[in-house]
């Protein structure tokens, strides 16, 4: 074999390599690009069902607030009707009782009424509290939830940087330069 035949065949080899080594990067980078979208179709579904989840908390303890309001003021209306029911105060104005003591105690009842009405509004007002710390305790379980889903996604995948092609000695270079004839 002369020197040029052992040139070209080394630059065929290398080719050969070279488009081998191409290919190999082009699989690799296909399987590499296809779990990404995996991870990214499974990051979208892991954000729905946490969103879900926390829209789902927050309402039913929207129903429960909504639900204790309604109860106290069922309970307001009736111990409302129970004082006016069984007010001594007016049976003794219909019974025709006057007097300083009367008065006295029209505002006792007043005052128990208002006692009643006070201790009320506070477990009311606790109860929101209390459901205002869960639900604001639900969206920082739930921001934390995304936190994590958002920390397993991985970063995109780059594109493979290839090696430049071998150039081989001899006349094959495919450099499109033209050849000539000396002789």
């Amino acid at each position: 074999m002369c020197l040029g035949a052992t040139a070209r065949a080394e630059n065929e080899a290398a080719r050969r390599q070279y488009n081998a080594a191409v290919e190999n990067r082009k699989r690799n980078w296909m399987q590499q690009l296809s779990v990404q979208n995996l991870k990214n179709v499974q990051y979208e579904v892991n954000m729905d069902r946490s969103n879900v989840a926390m829209a789902s908390v927050q309402s039913e303890l929207q129903r429960k607030k909504i639900q204790n309001r309604r109860d106290a003021e069922l309970k307001y209306e009736q111990a409302y009707d129970e004082v006016l029911k069984n007010s001594k105060y007016e049976k003794l104005l219909t019974g025709g009782a006057t007097g300083q003591s009367v008065g006295l105690l029209a505002l006792n009842e007043e005052r128990r009424q208002g006692f009643a009405l006070a201790e009320q509004n506070a477990s009311l007002r606790s109860a929101e509290m209390a459901m205002g710390n869960s639900m604001e305790e639900t969206r920082l379980k739930a921001l934390s939830n995304i936190n994590v889903i958002a920390s397993k996604t991985p970063t995109p995948v780059m594109t493979p940087t290839l090696a430049p092609q071998p150039i081989g000695i001899g006349k094959d270079l495919e450099l499109g330069i033209p050849s000539y004839n000396w002789a």
